[in-house]
């Protein structure tokens, strides 16, 4: 198994770039080179183990005027996965990302040194938390060699689990220092607190895995497109995007294009700001895609309450069903059990719906840090049950 020490990152540094020299003698035009390289172990109840390893590269390469880059990937870091990026053909020809002004030599933002866990320590928290379904553990390390020769290179640690008290849940942290401890603390939060009782109130209160991907489903929706307009939203749609954050699941002190990064209000409950065209937020979803903007840490504001006021509907988890691009579905779990609630709804009446954020804001697998939301009137229009 993969020890994540400095001779590690300095090896795949200078793998990196052994390929991007290949690759600029392979062609006339100006070439960026990124490579992945990543190590997991997983261990289930059973117990059963599985280790698993993925690497790759992507090239960029950019026309003359630099007004176009052409990209290209290939698994595996040997000379063959060069060549065979260029004769599989270069595809995805997208607007190209200006180089970052006055970067030259190397900048780096690793997590601190850390082997994946042993078998031992695997079945230790497994069998010390019975709730625990299965943890994994993982190590990404991502360098990024730019068309002249300036060197970027990221490591994280990340672990999930899988808690099972009372339905599936997926908690996930940031692996440094140790992590065990890292463990700890997202077992720890696995509660999302939040009042479980009900009102005759038309409010929907969402605790955080609920409010998590209605959170990603608007910020992809509002937020990645210019064609914002003169929309309306919510007083609790208070959302910014941090990439450095240091609890952060992803993101880093410079983005996937070699760009230095800085936080970035999306909205304050008014004026909308869009991620199109910002340079410190192109990202890649996987080395097999060219870098896009994209959110990373989506953080969204909380007034600081210990609960929400009366609420008719109190949801544990939210499913979004994209019906057409004016028409979601909102499948919500209600905390306790019993019937989901449906919410038949468009995206421009849910972002105005966001009435608050309360209480404090976690973390969540799907990747927002967020607090319990409040969405006020959306069951006006439906006949919510199903």
């Amino acid at each position: 198994m993969l020890e994540t020490s400095a001779n590690e990152i300095e090896a795949l540094v200078e793998r990196a770039n052994a390929l991007w020299m290949r690759a600029q003698r392979e062609r006339t035009s100006r070439v960026e080179l990124y490579a992945k390289l990543a190590d997991r172990v997983r261990m289930e109840r059973g117990p059963s183990m599985h280790r698993a390893r993925e690497a790759g590269i992507a090239l960029r390469t950019f026309t003359r005027d630099e007004s176009r880059a052409a990209f290209a990937s290939c698994p595996g870091l040997s000379n063959g996965a060069v060549d065979g990026a260029f004769s599989a053909g270069q595809r995805w020809v997208t607007a190209a990302t200006p180089e970052p002004a006055l970067v030259s030599g190397r900048r780096s933002d690793l997590d601190a040194d850390l082997s994946l866990p042993s078998e031992v320590e695997l079945l230790t928290w497994l069998r010390s938390s019975p709730s625990i379904a299965w943890v994994e553990a993982g190590t990404t390390t991502e360098v990024l060699i730019g068309p002249e020769g300036w060197v970027t290179a990221r490591r994280r640690h990340r672990i999930w689990a899988m808690i099972r008290p009372d339905g599936d849940r997926l908690v996930a942290a940031r692996g440094a220092p140790k992590w065990d401890e890292a463990l700890q603390r997202c077992t720890a939060e696995y509660d999302p607190g939040g009042p479980t009782g009900a009102s005759s109130s038309c409010s929907i209160a969402c605790q955080t895995e609920a409010a998590a991907p209605i959170v990603n489903a608007l910020v992809h929706r509002f937020h990645l497109s210019n064609a914002i307009g003169d929309l309306r939203v919510g007083p609790g749609w208070n959302v910014m995007d941090e990439p450095a954050h240091p609890a952060g699941l992803v993101g880093g002190v410079f983005d996937d294009a070699g760009f230095p990064t800085s936080p970035l209000k999306l909205s304050n409950g008014g004026a909308l700001r869009t991620l199109e065209g910002t340079e410190g937020h192109l990202w890649r979803r996987s080395y097999r895609e060219p870098p896009i903007p994209t959110p990373s840490n989506l953080i969204v504001g909380s007034r600081g309450l210990e609960e929400p006021e009366p609420c008719g509907f109190f949801a544990r988890r939210c499913r979004v069903h994209h019906l057409t691009r004016a028409v979601w579905v909102l499948e919500f779990e209600p905390v306790g059990g019993g019937a989901p609630l449906f919410v038949r709804t468009s995206p421009e009446r849910l972002i105005r719906a966001c009435a608050l954020g309360v209480g404090p804001a976690r973390f969540t697998a799907n990747g927002p840090c967020v607090p319990v939301m409040v969405f006020r009137g959306l069951q006006d229009e439906n006949s919510p049950s199903a």
